[in-house]
């Protein structure tokens, strides 16, 4: 069952914001009944907010930037038949902002990986591949 719309008061249910809810709880409409600065003082804020949002927090990029400017991430993953998972987590990670993204898979997940997503650093991971190279963590 969906509902087409939720009504809370007095605060924002992490419960309503995350998990499963997020599919159920249709659109979300939310009173303080003006308990706003009560409710401030007494618990650390909640806020929700969306992509439209970010982007008033993201400083936009510069032109002649390079993906190392902004941030570098790596990402350990991919066991035997979960390729999808990690090529969707470095694909997230863009999405995001982040700026120079590594994917540290098996090896057999590396060409379907970069045929997908030629802008993420693939390398194979092995047990000796990061005592060889701690630069790729």
């Amino acid at each position: 069952m969906k509902a087409a719309h939720t009504v809370t008061f007095i605060a924002l249910k992490p419960g309503l914001l995350t998990g499963k809810a997020r599919d159920v709880t249709g659109v979300l409409h939310y009173d303080a009944l003006g308990l706003e600065g009560w409710l401030a003082s007494q618990t650390p804020p909640l806020r929700r907010f969306d992509a439209t949002q970010l982007g008033q927090w993201l400083m936009p990029r510069r032109p002649t930037s390079h993906k190392g400017e902004h941030g570098r991430l790596a990402i350990i993953g991919g066991d035997l038949g979960t390729a999808g998972a990690i090529r969707m987590a470095g694909e997230a990670a863009l999405r995001a902002g982040a700026g120079l993204v590594r994917v540290l898979t098996r090896g057999e997940n590396i060409a379907p990986l970069l045929t997908a997503r030629p802008e993420l650093m693939a390398h194979e991971l092995t047990p000796q591949s990061l005592e060889e190279r701690p630069d790729l963590g």
